[in-house]
């Protein structure tokens, strides 16, 4: 009876890991980390493609959420006024090579995400629908460039 009581399934790891947990993941392209929230807080994808000129982070909220955005050179920050659990499983291994690292906070008032871009880069951001889209623009990419 003792020994069932410490042998916890491998889903049920997957089920602590996704309500949040501390994750961390690295590569030579970037690091993703993100700390404990309330496991009542909404969960949220997020995910990143890389394209001609840009790369594209979008968070999938399922209802519009207001934020708003902070830059200083080579920092971006995306505040979001609710709290909210990132699932970053589709946030590939070897990110595109605009988005040099990925940290998250929350606090009382909302969600935090900082991004570490590259110097020289734009920044251009929107909702489409509930949708958060973030794009880093290569260097010499126009603002007003197609977002497709």
């Amino acid at each position: 009876m003792v020994e069932r009581a410490f042998r916890i399934p491998s889903r049920i790891h997957l089920f602590v890991f996704a309500i949040g947990w501390p994750l961390v993941a690295s590569s030579n392209a970037g690091a993703v980390t993100a700390t404990v929230t309330s496991s009542a807080a909404p969960i949220v994808q997020v995910r990143v493609g890389e394209h001609a000129g840009f790369n594209r982070m979008v968070f999938d909220w399922t209802w519009r959420v207001p934020y708003r955005i902070e830059t200083q050179e080579g920092q971006v920050t995306v505040i979001f006024e609710r709290q909210a659990r990132l699932d970053m499983s589709r946030f590939p291994h070897c990110p595109p090579p605009f988005f040099k690292s990925v940290k998250t906070r929350t606090g009382s008032n909302g969600l935090t995400v900082d991004l570490e871009i590259p110097s020289g880069t734009k920044l251009r951001h929107f909702v489409h629908g509930a949708k958060v889209v973030i794009d880093v623009l290569a260097p010499g990419t126009r603002e007003d460039a197609p977002a497709s």
